[in-house]
């Protein structure tokens, strides 16, 4: 069995998935949409691998590891349908890519008006920036250094607020200074705190940065569920 599954090429079960991808997302249910919106989750991982030459030289161990103690490791980004649970893209690279960095090769599956959920490490100024121009919008936990560059604009309520977010002198997600100096100074986004309560764990307190600004259509209690389900 092993040596037969070894035979189906790659390429071929790379189409399967990719036309599996398009058939959930053109078959998803409205009803079963978070606020009209199709919400795509991205996260990452990282994967050890079966320590052979081969996969050493394409996927080294990580560095802090002496040479013959360690295991080959490939960092991984994928991209889910919330709707279906589908995975309908992903990427792979070497501990030296950045999670970010392979994010970006993924923007492709973004269609106008989805929304994407992920975590603070994909929470940088260029690829919010980025996806609100191709009108993709952003919900993700907001990154504990993000605080000397946002300032409040207007209290929408406890807890919820509009807040102008300013680029900082650093390049992140990947841009180039060039690239860096095109965004725009600042844009305005919705900074909430919410609390995630699931049975059985310990109530978690986080607080997210959004740039869905309307907070008649999208309620604090929408954006809190929305996170909530990240771990579903």
């Amino acid at each position: 069995y092993c040596r037969a599954r070894r035979r189906l090429p790659l390429a071929w079960l790379e189409s399967i998935q990719a036309r599996q991808a398009a058939a959930f997302v053109k078959g998803v249910d409205r009803n079963w949409l978070w606020c009209g919106h199709d919400v795509k989750v991205a996260d990452g991982t990282t994967l050890r691998l079966p320590d052979t030459a081969e996969n050493q030289a394409r996927w080294p161990q990580p560095a802090t590891q002496k040479a013959g103690c360690g295991f080959p490791s490939m960092r991984l980004v994928a991209v889910f349908s919330l709707a279906t649970g589908a995975l309908l893209a992903r990427a792979v690279g070497s501990l030296a890519e950045g999670e970010g960095a392979l994010f970006r090769t993924l923007w492709g599956s973004f269609a106008e008006g989805d929304v994407v959920l992920r975590d603070r490490g994909f929470a940088d100024y260029a690829t919010a920036v980025a996806l609100l121009g191709r009108g993709v919008h952003s919900v993700m936990r907001i990154h504990q250094r993000l605080g000397p560059s946002i300032a409040t604009v207007r209290q929408i309520a406890k807890g919820d607020r509009i807040v102008r977010w300013h680029r900082n002198s650093t390049p992140t997600g990947g841009a180039t200074r060039e690239q860096w100096k095109a965004l725009p100074e600042c844009i305005e986004v919705r900074v909430v705190d919410v609390a995630v309560d699931i049975p059985g764990f310990r109530t978690q307190s986080y607080t997210i940065l959004t740039t869905l600004l309307d907070e008649k259509r999208h309620t604090a209690a929408d954006l809190a569920e929305l996170y909530r389900l990240r771990w579903n």
